[in-house]
């Protein structure tokens, strides 16, 4: 007991000295690991995006504000039709594999988006993909227009095509499009990401700049790898990896981009690959031109290779689901008038269905609804009707033709009454 009781009583007193050995034996463990001995180890270094590079894709970026775009979207697949769409989970998708014609604007943060969509429909009932196959059911297609203004948020549909449409507008404050549409992507370019862009994708976004699709993964990832490939070749490349979170899953991803020299820096190709090496996506872009007036190129076409899909996250394919051909049509970087990014005047012909959130009262999630009535002078009363619930009575209108008519009637009238007073006249 004696011997125990000195050795904890000279143990206790070297209490402080032995705390030192350890934190000093820990610190050399961690400097060997951070050295790379450590088995359980991961982390590269992070690599530097060269200055000059940097400033490229920033001017690439300023290059194209403003700009109008139009482009053909076309998919094809070597899958049969029943597999793809149960594969892609897109059961009511009639138009899956139909072309696309699509306009996007963009200037200062002010977006644009107009797409046509097709699909089946019987009355008040969609039709699945497959049924619409098997009946060899006629299409349907609807123009469908996404914008905002800086303040306010326009989901149109059937603006055009209205013989077989019914014109529908949505109408939110930018505050309720991120309340009520968290995950709705209101104007996203499908083109300009192929070619190495990036802009906001949905409600929650609206505010954020655009931006090179590499500087904005940089600065959310860890960049691993930048080098030059190709140099004995006419065309060498910058080779950049990273892994950042993808825009669909929010999940850790390995970005693979080839940058062309010659191009001031444009996106020839890039790679999105899950962290266990599946593959999500392949882009390759091809016959660059320069934008006129500016050191940034543009590809007129982009092709796709989709091997997951945003119905399906985490879920990937061995082979191509389908791919995707982008054909630039139209561009222009001429200033754009801001009235083009509000769709209120677009939507005012009689029969359009509004639904506006912004007059509703709060707490209405369904938005103030109404039906634009035939003449323009009892809009008030309409909305005023939809709001307290009341009936409204519309005002009679006289058609054009109806009002020549009349007076057609009275003039005919004066030249009877003329010619029988002329008649009585010669006769005395």
């Amino acid at each position: 007991m004696q011997i125990l009781g000195a050795f904890m009583c000279r143990t206790y007193r070297n209490i402080p000295w032995c705390c030192f050995v350890l934190l000093a034996f820990l610190f050399c463990t961690d400097r060997l690991y951070s050295q790379g001995d450590s088995p359980l180890q991961t982390r590269v270094d992070s690599a530097v995006l060269p200055a000059d590079i940097v400033e490229a894709l920033v001017k690439n970026v300023a290059d194209i504000d403003p700009i109008s775009l139009e482009w053909i979207r076309t998919r094809t697949t070597t899958m049969d039709f029943e597999t793809l769409i149960k594969k892609t989970r897109t059961l009511y998708d009639c138009g899956f594999l139909e072309p696309v014609n699509s306009v996007f604007m963009w200037q200062g943060g002010l977006a644009y988006l107009r797409f046509s969509d097709k699909n089946a429909v019987e009355g008040e009932e969609m039709i699945t993909a497959y049924e619409a196959r098997r009946r060899n059911l006629r299409l349907i297609e609807t123009i469908k227009e996404r914008s905002f203004d800086g303040e306010i948020c326009y989901i149109g549909s059937g603006h055009e095509h209205s013989d077989t449409n019914t014109p529908t507008l949505l109408v939110y404050s930018l505050e309720q499009a991120k309340e009520r549409l968290p995950f709705f992507t209101i104007c996203y370019p499908e083109y300009l990401a192929c070619a190495g862009y990036r802009f906001p994708l949905d409600a929650p976004e609206l505010l954020e700049s655009h931006d090179s699709l590499v500087l904005y993964l940089v600065a959310r990832g860890d960049l691993n790898v930048v080098k030059s490939v190709d140099e004995e070749t006419d065309n060498p490349k910058i080779y950049i990896e990273l892994v950042a979170p993808e825009i669909w899953t929010k999940k850790n991803h390995r970005y693979k981009f080839w940058l062309s020299k010659k191009l001031n820096y444009a996106v020839e190709k890039y790679e999105i690959e899950s962290l266990d090496g599946d593959r999500a996506y392949q882009v390759v872009n091809s016959d660059f031109f320069q934008i006129p007036g500016k050191t940034a190129y543009l590809p007129n076409k982009c092709i796709q290779k989709c091997f997951t899909l945003n119905t399906i996250p985490g879920i990937y394919s061995g082979e191509p689901l389908f791919e995707e051909q982008y054909r630039l049509t139209h561009i222009s970087t001429e200033r754009i008038d801001k009235r083009q990014f509000a769709l209120q005047s677009k939507y005012s012909s009689p029969g359009t269905m509004v639904g506006n959130h912004i007059l509703s009262e709060d707490g209405e999630t369904k938005g103030l609804q109404y039906i634009v009535p035939a003449n323009p002078a009892d809009l008030d009363r309409v909305i005023e009707a939809a709001r307290t619930g009341g009936n409204f009575v519309p005002t009679p209108i006289t058609s054009t033709a109806a009002i020549v008519f009349r007076w057609l009637l009275v003039a005919a009238g004066i030249v009877l009454v003329v010619y029988v007073l002329l008649r009585r006249f010669v006769k005395q």
